[in-house]
């Protein structure tokens, strides 16, 4: 631990899923919190770690969002080989527990005890399956934050599960992102409300912990992951009210700026995008075309003339990147001072010279994914370093530390427990493909 980190001592359970939840605790983890996952060896999370088992040759049929194991191989234990669980895991401990039994129930609540933070962002009714609503821990630990993070909220008709492009279709970005020629149906789904929920969660959570430093309480938070999304498109709302008509779809454009778009270069299915903020980038943008002809119009002088010329603009502009390397036409145009970036695909990212000068990926060591580079950190502070020191654990890899250190409890205690199967480094169903691992799922983790 180190102390000059700021959230050093703040201890936080984690029984996140997918991606929003386990993104917010892992910003917590950077921060210096103790976080541990609290995983069951009984019940495979599949939506979250991915399927079971993968041959080769179905990996290279998944969608961009599952397909990203190590060389392309899911290997025999696939939720150790995955992008998606690596990408939001660092920094964390795993420990085992069956939450579904009156014995792990008992283990669960006695951590509880000795944490600051629970977080969770299950499907509404899981923790009251569980008995583990906030009113039995608090009766545990007054000084406990519980961050729920629902789709849109708890009780009645709000109790609802889906995934981001379902809750990002209930607020209508659909609606306005995308192409102008396609409808809504036939745009590209993202999962913007995964990363915005998360970071959302995570400053939640330090707001509480700063209020109950102060007065020794601590509190319930439910953020509704759809409504914190929401405030992301107020514009377009406020302004569906006040005009009484339906949003357009811009595509790259922009609903003041021109030229403003995303243009071909010379290499096949490369892009490069252009921004004009106002009149002196615009005159900037000419000089570096080499002043042509078709600039000389005084009516592209100024914004509302470019705006009515913006198709011309356009083509005329892709007529001069399409001769070009984005890399070329991003020279160009940074040394005459207007705003533009080639569109990076993901290898382009690791070695481009913005993200090298700022050192911000981070390179850690995983036992069954190698040695890879992950995204960096979302900020950095002059309070002290953030964490990088550790890649995703393995299931129960710090039994041993949980168990014995945080817990307290006695070897007896702990062989029991071993014995009723919550404590393993093994899920249950992987028994079945290895009897000699045996019926305790390989002891403790450490």
């Amino acid at each position: 631990m180190n102390p000059a980190q700021p959230l050093a001592g703040v201890r936080v359970l984690d029984l996140c899923v997918v991606f929003s939840g386990p993104f917010a605790s892992m910003i917590l983890a950077d921060l210096g919190a103790d976080v541990i996952k609290v995983e069951s060896r009984q019940h495979y999370p599949d939506t979250t770690k991915g399927p079971r088992r993968f041959t080769a040759k179905a990996v290279s049929m998944l969608d961009n969002t599952l397909k990203g194991y190590v060389d392309a191989d899911p290997g025999a234990r696939p939720w150790n080989r995955s992008a998606r669980v690596d990408v939001v895991s660092r920094n964390k401990r795993s420990m085992t527990v069956d939450l579904t039994r009156d014995s792990g129930r008992e283990v669960f609540l006695d951590l509880v005890e000795r944490a600051d933070v629970v977080m969770e962002n299950n499907a509404p009714g899981l923790l009251s399956k569980l008995r583990l609503e906030w009113d039995v821990l608090r009766a545990r630990n007054r000084r406990l934050i519980l961050l729920r993070m629902p789709a849109l909220g708890l009780h009645g008709r709000a109790a609802l599960s889906g995934v981001g492009s379902n809750f990002e279709a209930m607020v209508a970005l659909p609606s306005f992102r995308g192409y102008p020629d396609l409808p809504a149906r036939d745009q590209q789904y993202t999962f913007r409300m995964d990363a915005s929920t998360g970071t959302g969660g995570a400053l939640a959570v330090m707001a509480a912990l700063r209020r109950a430093r102060r007065t020794g309480e601590g509190r319930e938070i439910v953020l509704s992951q759809t409504t914190n999304l929401m405030h992301q498109s107020a514009d377009v709302l406020m302004a569906a009210q006040v005009t009484g008509k339906d949003p357009d779809h811009p595509g790259n454009g922009h609903v003041r700026l021109a030229p403003h778009g995303c243009y071909p270069t010379a290499v096949e299915d490369r892009w490069v995008v252009i921004a004009c903020r106002d009149d002196d980038d615009w005159s900037r943008l000419v000089t570096a075309l080499g002043e042509p002809a078709w600039a000389a119009d005084a009516e592209l002088a100024t914004m509302e003339g470019r705006r009515r010329h913006e198709a011309d603009l356009d083509e005329h502009i892709a007529a001069w990147t399409s001769e070009q390397t984005g890399a070329a036409v991003e020279d160009v145009l940074v040394a005459a001072g207007v705003p533009v970036s080639p569109v990076l695909r993901e290898p382009d990212k690791i070695d481009h010279p913005q993200f090298v000068s700022r050192d911000w990926f981070l390179t850690m060591d995983h036992p069954e994914a190698g040695r890879r580079r992950y995204p960096g950190h979302m900020w950095r502070t002059t309070a002290g370093k953030l964490r990088a020191d550790r890649p995703t654990t393995t299931l129960g890899q710090d039994n041993d530390d949980i168990y014995r250190e945080v817990l307290g409890y006695d070897e007896e205690r702990i062989e029991q427990l071993r014995r009723e199967g919550h404590i393993g480094t093994r899920y249950e169903f992987e028994e079945t493909d290895d009897p000699q691992d045996g019926a305790s799922g390989g002891g403790a983790g450490g």
